[in-house]
Formats: C-alpha cells, structure tokens, sequence
C-alpha cells in the first residue's frame, strides 16, 4: 500500500510523530528601519529562521499533496519566537508582514527590547479577529531600559513605567477581545518574575492553561 491510500487521520498521526515539536527563532532585526517601522508586526516576513531542535521537513518535498497537507502540522507544532531591537519601540499594529507561513502558525511569542516605548496608538491597530481566529497562544514582552515620558506623561521614572505597564494590558486585553471570538475562549495572563527588572510579560492562552501563582495570575477584563 502507498503511503497517500492510507487513511487520512493515520498520515496526519505520522505526520505529527516524525515532526514533533520545535521553536523557530526569527529575528525580526532592528524594528525602527524599512516596513517594521511604519507598520510594526508580530511576525515579519522570514527572512532568516532558526529551528532551536533538528526537525526535518524533508518529507515537505515529497510531492505537492504531502506537502499541502503535512505543511500545516510542521508549522502548527511550532512556536515561533519573534525578537526585535529598538530606540523608540512600537506595539505591533499588524499581526505579519507578509509572511506566507503564518495562517499555519498557532503558538507565536513576540519581544521587544527597547530604550523607550512610544505610546500606544489603538487606532492604529489593523488586526482582525480572522488574523488571530487560528493562534492557540500568544506571549507579549517587552523589555525596556527606559519609558518614555511622552508615553504616559510626566512624572517620575517609576510613575511612567507603572503608566506604560497599563497601556501595554490596554493592548493585550485588544487582542484577547479579537482571539475571544473563537469558539474556545482566552485567558490573559501576567508574569511578575521580571516586573521589577523593566520586563513586562503577558501571555494569551487559548483553553485550559496552567497557572504558576507564584509568578503569575490572571488579568480581569473590565
């Protein structure tokens, strides 16, 4: 018997046993130059990649059928971690820029590492509930040396990262408000770990979730 008359459900089980799962490393590279810094997105368009696991995804090559069909549960079984450097940092206003791969992504994780952050614009943001309708989980940090005082207006060094940690929940609670509009609802999470260190961590999660009280706790809506 050849391998595409087996039963559907039992080469989609093969496919997922042999690419089991992994993490792409992409750098998005300074955010503040070219198509970043006009529209800031979660996941650029790949331009370099590194897989932290050997996974090889040289079945993809086997014939247009395989790979119409096992490409999707390569990508889905891997999370892709998305960096960025910046002077003025920006809160992404799109989900990608042009990346072809990502309708197949479900578990994405963004950071961003700044001087300063700019303030957060929700007018500018273009992402829909069909751009994040498939994502199972999505991880938000942001780590900062300074904030600045434009962002959240004047005061102390203390009084503008405390101002820009809530604007920064602003913008998770959007998305979370876009990703509820699936069937399974999401829960919006924070990591205190790093707070104190100018680390901002929130984490969106699709389902069941498991939840370190030492560390983290839910956010409620308003």
């Amino acid at each position: 018997m050849q391998f595409l008359q087996l039963p559907y459900e039992i080469r989609l089980n093969i496919y997922s046993q042999l690419f089991g799962e992994g993490i792409a490393l992409v750098d998005g590279g300074r955010q503040d130059s070219g198509n970043e810094a006009e529209f800031p997105s979660f996941l650029p368009s790949m331009t370099c990649a590194e897989f932290s696991q050997e996974r090889s995804g040289q079945m993809l090559r086997t014939c247009k059928a395989i790979l119409a069909e096992a490409r999707p549960i390569l990508y889905q079984h891997t999370t892709f971690r998305s960096t960025f450097q910046a002077y003025a940092g920006k809160l992404p206003t799109r989900m990608t820029n042009g990346n072809s791969i990502f309708p197949y992504v479900r578990h994405l994780q963004w950071q961003l590492r700044c001087d300063m952050l700019k303030r957060y614009n929700p007018a500018a943001v273009e992402i829909s509930a069909c751009d994040v309708g498939g994502l199972q989980s999505l991880l938000l940090v942001c780590q900062t040396e300074t904030w600045n005082s434009s962002f959240c207006g004047t005061g102390t060094d203390r009084d503008v990262y405390v101002g820009g940690r809530e604007h920064f929940l602003d913008f998770a609670k959007l998305l979370q408000s876009k990703m509820n509009s699936s069937p399974k609802p999401v829960t919006l999470l924070e990591n205190f770990a790093h707070l104190s260190r100018g680390r901002i961590m929130l984490r969106l999660v699709r389902g069941k979730y498991v939840l370190q009280a030492e560390v983290s706790m839910p956010v409620i809506m308003n």
